[in-house]
């Protein structure tokens, strides 16, 4: 990721990247997902996933969001 589209990033895409890195429990409900105490839409969240910010992966049968390596230059 460029320079360029880290100054792009909205304020609630940085705040949903930095809660991901932060808060341990997160849970998909059914109109987004609830990181620690903040709640996100899921079309933000599919954004993102798009952006190849963050992946969703399956931990026991939970689903999990995971940032990846693009994501954390972006909050860095």
């Amino acid at each position: 990721m460029t320079q360029d589209q880290t100054r792009t990033l909205s304020k609630t895409k940085r705040a949903a990247l930095s809660a991901i890195v932060t808060y341990r429990r997160q849970r998909r409900t059914g109109s987004g997902w609830i990181i620690g105490d903040k709640r996100f839409s899921a079309s933000l969240m599919a954004k993102l996933e798009a952006e190849t910010l963050v992946r969703e992966i399956t931990v026991s049968g939970t689903p999990v969001l995971v940032v990846t390596e693009d994501g954390r230059r972006c909050i860095a």
